[in-house]
């Protein structure tokens, strides 16, 4: 990662798209503070606490794939917090898990095996388990790290559980890793990262008009929805004339930049 700099604001939902390897993941484990940086420093409400370099005080990282233990829902859902069963309820049906649980014939108290391979639904039923768990620990949380916890699941069910994070954490900063495109319409702004770095910051229809690359990526997923993200070194370059896309490998090539300037504070 390399010059990166953003402002977080409360309430804020963001998204980060870019070629596989761009850096999505790893810009959210560094503000996770599970990853080190070499420089930098964090502002929170314009003060720069001495050494800090993250967000783990405040943040909790929801992550695509996450353990599953050899123990019952409950368990794999709230560990040793005390919570009520209403209080773990909510986060299952924040996450969709709910009408997992209602099919499982002991609950909350019902047995899952080392990973969670009893669970019939496979993926899509063991990512809803630890969307709950994650949504249960960020309660109390200022931000929200979403590094693809929804991506096997269907994109019906990925855009409800969006919709109810938003319900769920109405004041809460979300900052989200996002591969399908028609989800943008419930960000607020978006991040387009490339080999490491802020590219562009703004609005689906700012980044639309500036940057060929994104309107590439939302082009191709209209034509084939399910068509894997272009690599980091498929450079997509503009014709000055005519405005026809090609594409062709390239190592080390500068990429389009936004022309306005970055925001001020909140450096990570």
């Amino acid at each position: 990662m390399r010059g990166i700099s953003l402002r977080l604001h409360a309430g804020e939902r963001i998204a980060l798209v870019g070629p596989s390897g761009s850096g999505k993941s790893t810009l959210l484990r560094l503000l996770a503070g599970l990853y080190v940086p070499t420089q930098g420093h964090v502002e929170i409400d314009g003060i720069a606490a001495l050494g800090a370099r993250d967000l783990a005080t405040c943040a909790t990282l929801i992550p695509q794939e996450a353990q599953i233990f050899e123990a019952t829902v409950r368990e794999n859902i709230g560990f040793d917090l005390p919570c009520s069963e209403a209080e773990i309820e909510e986060p299952c049906r924040t996450g969709s898990f709910d009408t997992v649980l209602r099919g499982l014939p002991l609950g909350l108290a019902t047995p899952i095996t080392q990973g969670g391979f009893n669970l019939s639904g496979g993926q899509r039923q063991r990512q809803r388990l630890c969307l709950a768990r994650g949504i249960l620990a960020a309660q109390g949380s200022s931000v929200l790290l979403l590094d693809e916890p929804t991506s096997a699941l269907d994109p019906l069910t990925e855009s409800l559980v969006h919709a109810r994070l938003k319900s769920a954490f109405p004041t809460e900063c979300v900052i989200a890793s996002v591969h399908r495109m028609s989800l943008l319409d419930r960000f607020d702004r978006v991040v387009l990262l490339v080999q490491g770095e802020i590219v562009d910051v703004g609005t689906v229809d700012q980044l639309l008009v500036r940057q060929p690359l994104f309107r590439e990526m939302v082009g191709s997923e209209g034509q084939q929805p399910h068509a894997a993200e272009p690599r980091a070194s498929d450079l997509l370059h503009e014709r000055q004339h005519g405005r026809q896309i090609e594409r062709r490998r390239t190592v080390g090539s500068s990429w389009p930049r936004r022309t306005e300037q970055p925001d001020e504070g909140g450096h990570c």
